[in-house]
């Protein structure tokens, strides 16, 4: 049996966008890999997408936080055909199969997670 969880969380534009502004990426390198951090300052709004990978990885960790203790560094976002598409580094992960959708507004970013426990067996058929 499948079994499905939500994650939500949003983030404010305002807090990312001094990061940014202030150049501190010291505060970055526990939250986001190289290949994060190169995709986020290729972007027209750098702070937007830092705001809005951080708030995909939090979804993720909430989605998944009855079953399996993540933090934000075992949580890798990319984009493939401009969708979010994420790989979690725990080892009980390959149970999971995790969809995620970022959005924003002037104000604030927005990530969702669907996580489903028992899907990937199905997918790999």
């Amino acid at each position: 049996m499948d079994v499905l969880s939500i994650g939500v969380d949003i983030e404010d534009l305002d807090v990312w966008e001094r990061l940014v502004s202030d150049n501190r990426w010291r505060w970055f390198v526990p939250l986001f890999t190289a290949d994060e951090v190169a995709y986020c300052q290729g972007r027209q709004l750098p702070a937007v997408s830092f705001a809005g990978l951080f708030a995909a990885k939090e979804a993720v960790v909430k989605a998944l936080w009855t079953t399996l203790e993540l933090t934000v560094q075992q949580i890798v976002i990319w984009h493939n055909d401009g969708r979010p598409v994420v790989r979690v580094t725990h080892p009980a992960f390959q149970q999971w199969v995790c969809d995620v959708s970022i959005t924003h507004s002037r104000l604030c970013a927005v990530g969702v997670c669907l996580a489903c426990h028992g899907a990937a067996q199905e997918v790999s058929k």
